[in-house]
């Protein structure tokens, strides 16, 4: 049987920008961005059993072309369980760095779950995807 490489840490960096610069609105949007890494770093982690960093530019986005946009900044980091383990603490739009311990154990104990997703994968059915080329 043929050993499986696979990846423990994802790292997910964006460039999403979140429209003009309006001060009044910067905590919803840096709250709405961090909303949005939480939900889709739970689901990605969870489903494949990985950490993920997610993160995403802050500051200008387009002043070299003329446009009053920004990168609304944010940063989460979940567990291969899905499980939150940092997240950014900033309500504006400003860079951040998170300091992160990332337990092997976690993921061992992930990936042991009789109920992982993929410990009952298929992969016979796949087909021509799995073979060599």
């Amino acid at each position: 049987m043929q050993s499986a490489l696979h990846a423990e840490v994802v790292l997910a960096p964006h460039a999403s920008r979140c429209g003009q610069t309006k001060p009044r609105e910067e905590s919803d949007r840096v709250r709405k961005q961090i909303t949005f890494f939480r939900n889709v770093g739970w689901a990605r982690s969870k489903d494949n059993g990985v950490f993920m960093v997610m993160n995403n530019q802050a500051g200008d986005a387009g002043k070299h072309l003329g446009l009053d946009v920004v990168h609304g900044g944010g940063m989460v980091v979940t567990g291969p369980d899905g499980e939150v383990l940092a997240k950014s603490r900033s309500r504006t739009f400003r860079e951040e760095v998170l300091t992160v311990t990332l337990e092997a154990q976690r993921f061992h104990a992930a990936h042991t779950r009789a109920c992982h997703n993929l410990q009952t994968r298929r992969p016979e059915i796949y087909g021509r995807l799995v073979d060599p080329t």
